[in-house]
């Protein structure tokens, strides 16, 4: 069951950065803070691919229970990792 506590703590890095995110975006608009602002909306993409992994997490939970599933559900984390990469990488590049 190590990856059940895994999925707890990425859930709460998850919605701690959410917060932040609708917090700085909040404060940016009524302050108009372009700085907040586009933190707030950087922090999106950070909220997209920790969610990712909190999802792979979620998944794998699942996938153990089954008597179905036979395959090695460690790719399921390394492909979730792989894309979260991946999408920052894009984001990256999208901004710069």
């Amino acid at each position: 069951m190590e990856h059940h506590q895994h999925e707890k703590k990425t859930l709460w890095v998850v919605l701690l950065t959410a917060i932040t995110m609708v917090v700085e975006i909040i404060y940016g608009i009524t302050t108009n803070s372009m700085a907040l602002l586009a933190d707030g909306i950087h922090m999106g993409s950070h909220v997209l691919a920790i969610g990712l992994s909190w999802l792979a997490y979620v998944i794998v939970r699942r996938v153990s229970k089954s008597k179905k599933f036979n395959g090695n559900s460690s790719k399921i984390l390394s492909l979730s990792g792989y894309s979260s990469g991946l999408m920052l990488l894009i984001f990256a590049l999208l901004s710069w």
